[in-house]
C-alpha cells in the first residue's frame, strides 16, 4: 500500500497527474476504470514500467528497499485498488491522497 501511496504523492499533479499520464500512454481506459465506480481493469508490471519509466520505479523501489521488478509487480497489483479506494465517488480529489497516510 505504501508503494502506491508514495507513487501518487510524489507524482507531479498527484493522483490527477498520474491518471493523465496513464491516459497519455494509451492506458486511459484502465486508469479511468480505477477512478469510476465499475470494475477495475488490470494492468501488468510491464505496462507500469512503460508508463512510469524504469528510473521512477527504481527510485521508488530504492526508497522502500525492494527490487525494481517487485515494485512494478506490486504497483500493478495495488494501484488499481488504491486509486479506486481514493475515488469513492468516481472522481479524482487529490486532497484525499494527502490525508490517506495519516489515517492509517
Amino acid at each position: 500500500m505504501q508503494l502506491a501511496l508514495n507513487l501518487i504523492n510524489s507524482h507531479p499533479g498527484g493522483l490527477q497527474g498520474l491518471v493523465q499520464q496513464f491516459a497519455q500512454s494509451g492506458l486511459g481506459q484502465q486508469a479511468q476504470s480505477w477512478v469510476s465506480n465499475g470494475q477495475n481493469l488490470p494492468i501488468s508490471a510491464e505496462q507500469i514500467t512503460q508508463v512510469l519509466g524504469s528510473g521512477k520505479l527504481q527510485e521508488i523501489a530504492k526508497q522502500l528497499g525492494m527490487e525494481h521488478a517487485d515494485a512494478a509487480g506490486g504497483l500493478a497489483g495495488l494501484l488499481p485498488q488504491v486509486v479506486n479506494h481514493l475515488t469513492p465517488n468516481g472522481a479524482v480529489q487529490d486532497d484525499l491522497v494527502q490525508q490517506e497516510p495519516a489515517q492509517r
